[in-house]
């Protein structure tokens, strides 16, 4: 939804910011019983049939989704990109990869809670030369400033595609509270 709306946005030129206020505590499951990801309309990228796929990944708390991706798309290369600090339990509950990781499974250190155009630039510099030998997809399965980042991304790199993964159960307790001393405040375009 958010990158529905970030794309009709986009091109109605409407001048936009995005807040975003992080929980006081998560609860102890986001999803379960995740759907076949699935191409986002407009952002679904460019593939060509002759290339390996890369996958890059803004990982978060939930794992099914990160091994559907997987297995929907047989990547040659996942990129995953781990939420750094110690927040809320994160470095405890950070997805680290896949069940059985495999030599094609990069992993690195990322703030996906800083939507900034910096955050946008470390991406871009670490997938542009990729995009020219893989078909890339990209899925946000952080925090919400995460889809942000991404979207900013095939704004300036449209062979990228989105993904998003839909559930079945969502725990409607999986946060609680707004924790206000901690805001994210970005301009979108």
């Amino acid at each position: 939804m958010i990158w529905y709306l970030l794309h009709f946005l986009s091109e109605a030129k409407i001048s936009t910011e995005f807040s975003y206020f992080r929980p006081l505590t998560y609860g102890s499951y986001l999803s379960r019983d995740a759907k076949s990801p699935n191409l986002v309309l407009k952002r679904s990228g460019i593939a060509y049939p002759d290339l390996p796929t890369c996958i890059l990944v803004l990982s978060g708390y939930d794992e099914e989704r990160l091994s559907q991706l997987k297995q929907r798309y047989e990547p040659k290369l996942m990129l995953i990109g781990h939420q750094i600090g110690d927040q809320l339990e994160n470095k405890v509950r950070n997805v680290f990869g896949v069940e059985e990781p495999t030599e094609a499974d990069m992993f690195f250190d990322f703030n996906c809670f800083d939507p900034s155009d910096q955050s946008v630039q470390l991406l871009r510099e670490k997938i542009e030369p990729i995009t020219k030998s893989h078909n890339v997809l990209a899925a946000s399965l952080g925090p919400k400033p995460s889809a942000l980042i991404l979207f900013k991304l095939t704004e300036l790199i449209p062979e990228i595609g989105l993904v998003y993964i839909a559930a079945n159960d969502y725990n409607i307790e999986y946060s609680s509270g707004i924790d206000l001393t901690n805001r994210t405040l970005s301009k979108v375009f």
